[in-house]
């Protein structure tokens, strides 16, 4: 069970490196390498609303088309 957990983490971080969006995130820093409790670490995280989800993830993409009622 070991073995398996911790070869499936080692593929989730292999998957996580090609997303600078997500490797470079204060929440997987924290699920890396907790300084305290994993739960009360990402409880401390300030809450992000999707504006702020938006602005960090889009400098990451090359193209970001406009969102539209026709295109939803």
């Amino acid at each position: 069970l070991v073995e398996e957990r911790s070869h499936l983490l080692n593929l989730f971080i292999k998957q996580v490196v090609h997303c600078p969006y997500l490797y470079e995130s204060d929440e997987l820093k924290i699920f890396i390498r907790p300084k305290i409790d994993l739960d009360k670490a990402l409880l401390l995280l300030p809450r992000l609303n999707s504006e702020e989800i938006l602005e960090r993830t889009s400098k990451y993409y090359s193209f970001m088309g406009e969102i539209t009622e026709t295109k939803i």
